[in-house]
C-alpha cells in the first residue's frame, strides 16, 4: 500500500518569522576523504543553532542541557499541517559541492517535484509534469550513478519529516526545525499531535508540548532492535488542570457542554508580528484567551523552568549587586508556606531544579536578576517587598516538582490545586 504524505504544501509556503536552528536525532556526518557517511543515531537531541545565534544556544542549554533527551516547545499555528510535513525525497550532490540538490519529492503515490540530475531541468512541479499530468511513484529508483568500481548505484526516495517548533525558553519569535527520517517517528508525531488537538477541542496552538526521546523495540528486515524514537505529549500538569476544569464545568446545572472541549491555551506571549501570524478570527480569540493566561502559565514545572531560562538568557552578561542578590533569595523564600528553618532548604531545592546548582553563591548575576524578573516583587503597604501572586504560585509548583524529582513525593493522582497547598 503506498505511503501517502500526511501534509502537502507546507515547505512551499514561506514562514514569516526566521528559522534559527535545527534539532536532529543523529550525530554529524563523518567525512572520509571525498566520502561522507551518516552519523550514528543518538539517544538525545543534537541541537545546532545558526551562525550568530550564540545567545539562543546558551539559553537552550541552560534550560535543557547540551544533550537534551526532552525539551518544551509549542506549535506556532493551530493547523498541524502548517507546522508538520512529511515527504519522500531524494538528493544528489556533485563532487566537491557543499550541499545537495533535491531531485525528487513524492507522497508515496504521486510525484510532487522532480528534476533531471544530469541537466538539472525541472520535469515535475506542484504535482504535474510539462503536459499537466500526474506522475505516479511506486518506490522505484529515481536516479542512478556509477561508483568508483563502475557499478550502477540506484538512488531511491526516502521519508523525511520536518516539524517547526517555537521553544519558549529562548524568548524568541523564531522557530526551530526537528528533522527525522524515521517512519516510526512520522507515525508517532502525527498520532501524538492529532490526539493532543482532539483532547483540547481542536486547538493545539500554544499548548506546552514535551518533545522527548524514548527507546522502544521496533521491527527491521534484520530482526527486532531497540531504537530511540521521538514522542510528543502535552505537559502533564497542564493536562490535569484542564481536565479538572472541564470536569468542574461539566457538573449538572451549569449549562456547560463538555463536547465543546477545553478552553484554548494562552498564546499571546509567543505571538510575534507578521502576516503569517494574522489568521481569520485569530485576534478575537487571543483577546478571550488573555483572561486565562496567568492560570495556564502557572501549571507546568517544565514550562516555568523554560520561562525562567528565557529570563536568564535575556540577562546574559549583566551583574547583580548584593542588594539584588539578597532580594532574589528573600523573595523566593517568601513564596513558601513553611517554617523559617525550612525555607532556605526549599530555596536551594528550587535553585537546583531551575539552574542545576543549589547554592546562590554558584549562580551568576543573570540568574539572580532572572529570579527577580520571574517573581516580580513589589513594595506593599507595609513598606516591604512581596512576590507577585503568580510568581509565588509558580515557585511553589517548582519546589513541589523538585521534591518529586528527588523521589521524596509520589506523583499526584489529582489536579494541581488539590495536590499542592497554596
Amino acid at each position: 500500500m503506498p505511503i501517502q504524505s500526511i501534509i502537502k504544501g507546507l515547505s512551499d509556503r514561506g514562514m514569516a518569522f526566521p528559522e534559527i536552528g535545527s534539532i536532529r536525532k543523529g550525530s554529524a556526518k563523518v567525512k572520509n576523504g571525498d566520502k561522507e557517511s551518516m552519523g550514528k543515531n543518538l539517544d538525545y537531541f543534537r541541537v545546532v543553532f545558526d551562525e550568530g545565534e550564540a545567545e539562543a544556544a546558551r539559553a537552550f542549554e541552560a534550560a535543557f542541557t547540551d544533550k537534551p533527551k526532552q525539551f518544551i516547545a509549542v506549535l506556532p499555528f493551530n493547523e498541524i499541517e502548517r507546522c508538520w510535513d512529511f515527504w519522500r525525497e531524494a538528493y544528489v550532490r556533485a563532487k566537491g559541492s557543499a550541499g545537495g540538490m533535491m531531485i525528487h519529492r513524492c507522497d508515496g503515490e504521486y510525484v510532487n517535484f522532480a528534476r533531471d540530475p544530469q541537466t538539472k531541468e525541472i520535469t515535475v512541479i506542484n504535482g504535474l509534469d510539462k503536459q499537466g499530468r500526474k506522475v505516479a511513484c511506486h518506490g522505484e529508483p529515481v536516479a542512478s550513478y556509477k561508483n568508483h568500481k563502475g557499478e550502477t548505484v540506484n538512488i531511491c526516495c526516502r521519508q523525511v519529516g520536518r516539524l517547526r517548533l517555537i521553544v519558549p525558553a529562548l524568548g524568541r519569535s523564531a522557530y526551530m526545525v526537528l528533522h527525522t527520517t524515521s517512519w516510526y517517528d512520522v507515525q508517532n508525531i502525527t498520532g501524538n499531535l492529532e490526539s493532543i488537538r482532539e483532547l483540547h477541542g481542536g486547538r493545539i496552538i500554544g499548548v506546552p508540548l514535551i518533545v522527548k526521546r524514548r527507546k522502544v523495540e521496533i521491527n527491521t528486515p534484520y530482526g527486532r532492535r531497540m531504537e530511540s524514537l521521538v514522542f510528543i505529549e502535552a505537559d502533564s500538569i497542564w493536562v490535569k488542570a484542564k481536565l479538572a476544569q472541564m470536569h468542574q464545568q461539566a457538573l449538572p446545572g451549569n449549562g456547560f457542554d463538555p463536547r465543546t472541549a477545553l478552553p484554548a491555551p494562552a498564546t499571546q506571549a509567543l505571538q510575534p508580528s507578521g502576516p503569517e501570524w494574522t489568521e481569520v478570527g485569530e485576534e478575537e480569540e487571543v483577546e478571550i484567551e488573555e483572561e486565562s493566561a496567568s492560570e495556564a502559565d502557572a501549571l507546568s514545572p517544565e514550562s516555568i523552568r523554560a520561562k525562567v531560562a528565557g529570563f536568564v538568557g535575556a540577562r546574559q552578561g549583566q551583574a547583580a549587586n548584593a542588594k539584588q542578590i539578597g532580594l532574589a533569595c528573600s523573595m523566593l523564600e517568601a513564596c513558601y508556606n513553611a517554617d523559617a528553618d525550612l525555607k532556605k532548604e526549599m530555596r536551594h531545592r528550587t535553585f537546583k531544579f531551575l539552574f542545576g546548582v543549589g547554592s546562590s553563591k554558584e549562580l551568576g548575576g543573570a540568574h539572580h536578576l532572572a529570579i527577580l524578573d520571574w517573581l516580580k516583587p513589589d513594595r506593599g503597604e507595609d513598606g516591604k517587598y512581596h512576590p507577585s501572586d503568580l510568581g509565588a504560585k509558580e515557585a511553589r509548583i517548582v519546589e513541589h516538582a523538585a521534591l518529586m524529582s528527588e523521589g521524596q513525593l509520589e506523583l499526584p493522582a489529582v489536579g494541581v490545586e488539590e495536590s499542592i497547598p497554596f
